[in-house]
């Protein structure tokens, strides 16, 4: 049987994390998430650790419409959960103005750096590969990312690159959103990058 964890992040926001390897565990997992589904959905995907910061304005403003709308219409927002581009921006947005929507990450687990988790209160989630990972350089191509710290609800899929959970972010989105509707925002993608796979 499938179980969430807590996660305390160094700012004290508590968030809710899980563990899956296929599929079909989908459906259990967000009901130990305590994800009620079926649901609006928005998927936002897009520049990540190589975002310029000339685009973190635009970006912004885009954050806070997508998700005053996601308040608005009892939604949930799904993304790739790191401290890196436009995740970045919508968990600050997202917290500035205490939003109370759901806000899912996912993300490979292997790729997960976890410095801003106190020691005492980092999860089991995570396999033993973890303990090698995070002593990598943070936020180097391939490398792992810290979790952005005020999504609510975070899942840890299968891989060792980036890219990885493109389709699990699609998995995730279409099962929470079920017969309700689901769209995807692209914001800040590069060609070639790893919002080409989100979008296929």
């Amino acid at each position: 049987m499938l179980q969430a964890e807590k996660i305390v992040f160094s700012n004290q926001h508590e968030a809710l994390g899980i563990s899956v390897s296929h599929e079909d565990e989908i459906s259990a997992a967000l009901e130990a998430l305590k994800l009620h589904a079926p649901c609006p959905a928005i998927v936002w995907i897009g520049g990540a650790g190589n975002m310029d910061s000339r685009y973190t304005e635009p970006v912004a403003n885009a954050a806070w419409a997508v998700a005053k709308i996601a308040q608005e219409k009892n939604a949930l927002i799904v993304d790739g959960a790191t401290e890196a581009g436009v995740m970045a921006v919508l968990g600050r947005v997202y917290a500035q103005e205490g939003y109370s929507f759901p806000l899912v990450g996912v993300v490979a687990e292997t790729l997960v750096a976890w410095s801003n988790v106190p020691a005492k209160a980092k999860p089991s989630l995570s396999r033993s590969v973890r303990l090698a990972v995070t002593r990598l350089r943070v936020g180097s191509a391939g490398m792992p990312w810290r979790l952005e710290p005020n999504h609510t609800h975070f899942f840890f899929v299968p891989g060792d690159r980036w890219g990885a959970e493109s389709p699990w972010i699609s998995h995730v989105a279409g099962r929470l959103s079920g017969v309700q509707p689901s769209v995807t925002i692209l914001s800040n993608g590069r060609p070639g990058g790893i919002c080409v796979q989100d979008l296929e």
